[in-house]
């Protein structure tokens, strides 16, 4: 009778692996992690592999079919079937020894056992002997992977033979079983990932509302998984319910999008009540329809990150705060020694806006005699080395400060070396303090010390006055700062009187003699005056000094010092001049605007009076002569307009790339006849090619009206000139603005420039003169020889173009314009040639475009100017509708579109502008022509390329209105017909009246 089976294992030992097995292959570290992936080692049984294990052996007929997975020393049952009726104690964990699934594992093929009992290999084996196996049927398991993890077996105790059928429902329930373990493993695997990314990883399912929670959600949400609700409704309780309107509204967007992605950072509750900052990322998953399906997503706790954030934060603002508040002068700088920090302090320190330090080398703030000694120590930071010492410092307006310098190196965290950390502290009163105490104990020495010491910390002109004896001491070398040199009799206080300005030294005076009469002591006396150099020239000067008294209260001594506010009080002047230049350039512009609207009126009424005079009697009538008087005046209010434009800027300009010594080679001879034969014109150009961005036509003007000034200058007697002619001088190079120059020429930036220059040997200009040259209307001539526009026409033309433009005379000796134009790039800007010939032909008549059957729109918010245009088409067979104004013309378009044909509208409109009224147009009749009048430069902001439209300017003629008339309705009669329809119209877009 056979052994019954039995699956308790007889021994607990490891025994070797049977011959044949392949133990590397046993061993493999991927098949290991396979294995243990599926949670099933050391006999976890799995339900799923039981229920195979039971189907098998109900196919097969066999009572014990099992599943085992395999590692290096044990077998491990994790499914098992027992039909057999027997008991059995079926072990968890067994030796290799005890079974064949280790073989067929190393073999990696199916194992076929009929009768065991009869095949030597088997002799002694302890599943044959112990176990009582007789026949054995044995699959490899494998996962969905491909990895072999262990073995599916069909146990009998009696012989048995095998059949295909039966090895395939074996390896086929196998397979089905490996996709269980492969399924357990990706669980396993995405377990611990969830787990090591302390994330809640969760899924909902819109058909059952269900929601399934994974990892870290004990963490997250302080409860356990099974404790929140299965629903959506357990996430939004927890949700903050400052944060829950605007999380759901973000959702329900996200939602209705369909699939993609949704992001979201809010604060939920913590089962501890906390609050938690979460980041919730999710991914909506949607059926073919749109129709979302389902929802997988993941909820990250980021409050320590944002509480980190905070922190640093609050970390880096207090710091901010320190540094901002500290008394010392702290700052950072590069490698190269820039300062790429400063606070405030340090600022405040040396006279510096905290702008103007960035970027500024730390070295050049000292003074000459530290500067050499600082950089040779900034080598040390490189090596680490940390020092403190003591150095002079120069501040903005030239005083100089004693300061201890504390330096630090700093270093990146790789280790480079990036710059170097200072604190200044000022130490001047110090190091003053410690002057003085050496005074006290050496007397006259001490006195002397004090002079040299006051001397070399400032620039400034340092003075003792000794009241008693009326003679004044000034510091070694002070007085070189105004001209003065050692030897002149500069130490008297009759001296000091004489060298104030006659207009300033009676109030100076008074003042100084009323601090010194009074009883304070130490009291300050401060005034500001013109101070005579030794060149002969005034200074302005800030002197300040304070009176010592004896113990009577007498004034004894004063001790002050003088400082050269020359330069700033220039600067200052320069302001008031632009702001002064600026205003009045917007009160010329608006007087050239209301003006150019008044002579387009006088204009039109004057070709209407001409008009209407019978043609026979033309020469003949009274009205001829005033007639060409008021043309003759409109025509001279018409170029003193564009003056005014020049001057206020707003005179059209059309910019060209220009070899500025084209420009005036072209010139010349017409200058040369412009000045006269009593002038001699000498003209130097650098050999470059020195190119300009700007506007031919003004660049002429611009001389000319240069030449004019200077032959008037050169012929007109005064200062002692005696106007018999002389030299007049142009030249022209390139020039490179550096930034320490820009400080005289207001307005300009560092950059390329060409610097023009006309220079006169005229009569020149007086300090009051020169101060008003660019003044429009200002002349020095008489009543009647000019209009004062010529130097203002030229400040306009320069400073439109974006250049900058100085004057310097000296009376009797003559005058020179100094002009600096924007350069233009020859590699990238194309050249314009200097002269380009006009084009004005003819336009063919067609028949759609006849008067008669045209009706034009006319706005213009001028009602003179209005009546005038009307009356202009009117009386060449158009048929016109006027508009007050923007809106007027928008109320009636509505009402009478299909009629309108074309439309003329002034710019400058309030409220609704030119561009932005055609602008509204077009959008319900693209092709709409439009004439634009304008006294102004509104060019710039023209229509898009290829409308049909074209521009006037202020005052215009009949014909210039109907030529820029028939041109427009001509080229939107082309766009809508057929190219040999209509003949082709050559006239330019931009359309001129007179000049």
């Amino acid at each position: 009778m056979s052994k019954p089976l039995s699956f308790a294992s007889t021994s607990s030992q490891s025994e070797p692996v049977s011959a044949g097995f392949d133990g590397a292959h046993l061993t493999s570290r991927t098949r290991l992690g396979a294995t243990a992936a599926t949670g099933l080692l050391g006999g976890v049984a799995n339900p799923v592999l039981d229920r195979l294990a039971a189907l098998a052996a109900r196919t097969l007929d066999v009572p014990v079919a099992l599943f085992v997975l395999i590692d290096p020393r044990r077998q491990h049952l994790c499914g098992l079937a027992n039909l057999g009726g027997r008991e059995t104690a079926a072990a968890p964990r067994t030796s290799l020894s005890h079974g064949f699934c280790h073989q067929i594992v190393g073999a990696g093929t199916p194992l076929v056992i009929e009768n065991a009992r009869l095949q030597p290999a088997f002799a002694g084996h302890p599943a044959v002997d112990e176990l009582g196996v007789a026949a054995c049927l044995g699959v490899p398991l494998v996962t969905s992977n491909g990895e072999t993890v262990g073995g599916f077996c069909a146990i009998d105790a009696e012989p048995r033979r095998w059949t295909d059928a039966d090895r395939e429902t074996l390896q086929d329930l196998a397979a089905a079983a490996g996709a269980e373990l492969g399924l357990r493993e990706l669980e396993a695997r995405f377990r611990l990932a969830v787990e090591a990314t302390q994330e809640v990883v969760y899924t909902f399912d819109y058909a059952t509302g269900h929601v399934s929670r994974e990892g870290a959600v004990e963490a997250i949400y302080g409860c356990a998984a099974g404790e929140l609700l299965a629903t959506s409704d357990g996430w939004l309780a927890r949700i903050d319910p400052q944060d829950r309107a605007r999380v759901t509204a973000s959702w329900e967007t996200a939602v209705r999008r369909g699939s993609g992605r949704w992001s979201c950072e809010y604060r939920m509750r913590h089962g501890d009540g906390a609050v938690v900052i979460v980041q919730d990322r999710a991914r909506i998953l949607c059926d073919p329809h749109g129709v979302p399906e389902r929802i997988a997503g993941a909820i990250t706790d980021i409050t320590e990150q944002r509480i980190a954030e905070e922190a640093l934060q609050a970390s880096e603002a207090q710091w901010r705060r320190l540094l901002e508040s500290a008394y010392e002068g702290i700052c950072t700088v590069d490698v190269t020694g820039m300062i790429t920090y400063g606070n405030p302090r340090l600022a405040e320190m040396l006279g510096y806006a905290r702008h103007e330090l960035s970027g500024e080398s730390f070295f050049s703030l000292m003074a000459p005699d530290s500067a050499f000694d600082a950089r040779t120590r900034f080598a040390r930071r490189q090596m680490g080395i940390a020092e403190v010492t003591e150095i002079r410092i120069q501040r903005k307006d030239g005083s100089t400060l004693w300061i201890t310098k504390s330096a630090s190196s700093l270093f990146a965290p790789d280790g480079t070396f990036t710059g170097a950390l200072f604190f200044l502290t000022d130490i001047t009163q110090r190091r003053e303090a410690e002057a003085e105490r050496q005074r006290a104990d050496q007397a006259l020495r001490a006195s002397e010390e004090r002079y040299a010491l006051a001397a070399r910390a400032t620039r400034h002109a340092i003075w003792e006055w000794d009241l008693l004896s009326n003679t004044i001491r000034w510091s070694d070398g002070s007085m070189t700062l105004f001209g003065y040199w050692p030897d002149e009799a500069c130490n008297t206080a009759a001296w000091w009187y004489d060298a104030i300005h006659p207009d300033d030294s009676d109030r100076v005076v008074a003042n100084l003699h009323r601090v010194i009469a009074g009883s304070s002591i130490g009291q300050e006396w401060r005034d500001e005056y013109r101070l005579r150099c030794g060149d002969g020239s005034y200074a302005a000067v800030n002197d300040r000094g304070y009176v010592v008294r004896d113990d009577a209260g007498h004034a004894v001594r004063m001790i002050g010092a003088v400082e050269d506010v020359t330069r700033q009080r220039q600067l200052e002047e320069q302001l008031r001049q632009a702001q002064k230049m600026e205003a009045v350039g917007q009160l010329a512009g608006g007087v050239a605007h209301d003006f150019n609207n008044l002579l387009t009126v006088i204009s039109g009424n004057l070709e209407f009076a001409e008009s209407d005079m019978p043609s026979s009697l033309v020469d003949e009538h009274p009205l001829r002569t005033d007639l060409e008087e008021i043309r003759q005046a409109a025509e001279h209010a018409r170029t003193l307009v564009r003056q005014l434009l020049a001057f206020s800027r707003k005179q059209p300009v059309k910019l060209q790339t220009l070899r500025i010594r084209d420009v005036i080679g072209n010139a010349e001879k017409l200058l040369r006849r412009l000045i006269g034969e009593e002038i001699t014109l000498r003209v130097h150009l650098d050999d470059s090619a020195v190119m300009v961005r700007a506007d031919a036509g003004q660049l002429e003007q611009l001389l000319m009206n240069l030449a004019v000034n200077a032959r008037d200058a050169m012929l007109t007697p005064m200062h002692g000139h005696p106007g018999a002619g002389g030299t007049l001088t142009i030249d022209a190079a390139a020039v490179t603005l550096s930034a320490a120059d820009t400080g005289v020429w207001d307005g300009l930036a560092p950059g390329a420039f060409v610097c023009l220059r006309v220079q006169d040997s005229g009569h020149g200009m007086d300090t009051e003169t020169l101060a008003r040259a660019f003044e429009p209307f200002f002349t020095t001539k008489g009543v009647g020889a000019g209009t004062g526009l010529g130097l203002a026409t030229v400040f306009g033309i320069v400073r439109q173009i974006g250049g900058g433009i100085r004057v310097e005379s000296v009376p009797a000796e003559g005058t020179t314009f100094t002009i600096l134009l924007p350069a233009a790039d020859p590699d990238v800007e194309e050249l314009t040639p200097a002269i380009t010939p006009a084009i004005t032909p003819a336009i063919t008549p067609v028949d759609p475009l006849a008067p008669m059957h045209t009706t034009i729109l006319v706005v213009e918010d001028e009602a003179p100017v209005r009546a005038t245009l009307a009356r202009m088409l009117a009386r060449h067979g158009y048929a016109v509708l006027e508009a007050r104004n923007g809106a007027d013309a928008l109320h009636i378009w509505r009402a009478h579109a299909p009629m309108i044909d074309a439309m003329i509208t002034d710019l400058r409109m309030p409220e609704l502008g030119g561009h932005e009224l055609v602008a509204l147009l077009r959008a319900e009749a693209p092709a709409l022509p439009v004439v634009y009048v304008s006294g102004y430069s509104e060019r710039a902001s023209a229509a898009p390329a290829g409308a049909a439209e074209a521009y006037i300017d202020k005052p215009f003629t009949v014909d210039a209105l109907l030529t820029a008339v028939r041109q427009v309705l001509a080229s939107a009669l082309a766009a809508t017909v057929p190219p040999d329809a209509v003949p082709d119209d050559p006239v330019p877009h931009d359309v001129d009246g007179p000049t």
